[in-house]
């Protein structure tokens, strides 16, 4: 039987610059996106942690009140959808994992 394994990251965790080399063998990773540098979380975690072959990132985006999905097939990303406040996130590789957005981000 293989146990599912899931790792959340925050903005108060400190993950080496190899970050890649860490998650290998990960279902799921759930990043807030840094105010600093959005770019990275977005575009430079999300190429290493398809590299690393991790099937599952959830971006969680505090300033856009947003949560992207995104499900690995190959090598690439591939978006199950973005949920906002009023919408329910769910997971394809954790079935019957949901998150309401609204939890996160209250409407108003």
């Amino acid at each position: 039987m293989k146990h599912t394994q899931i790792i959340s990251l925050n903005t108060l965790t400190k993950v080496p610059e190899t970050t890649a080399t860490y998650l290998r063998n990960v279902d799921l990773v759930m990043e807030v996106v840094s105010s600093d540098n959005p770019s990275r979380d977005y575009k430079i975690k999300r190429q290493e942690y398809a590299q690393a072959g991790i099937a599952e990132y959830w971006i969680v985006d505090p300033q856009q009140k947003l949560i992207t999905v995104l499900v690995l097939r190959g090598r690439q990303y591939h978006r199950h959808g973005e949920f906002k406040p009023g919408m329910v996130a769910s997971s394809v590789r954790l079935a019957g994992f949901t998150l309401p957005v609204t939890n996160l981000f209250p409407i108003g």
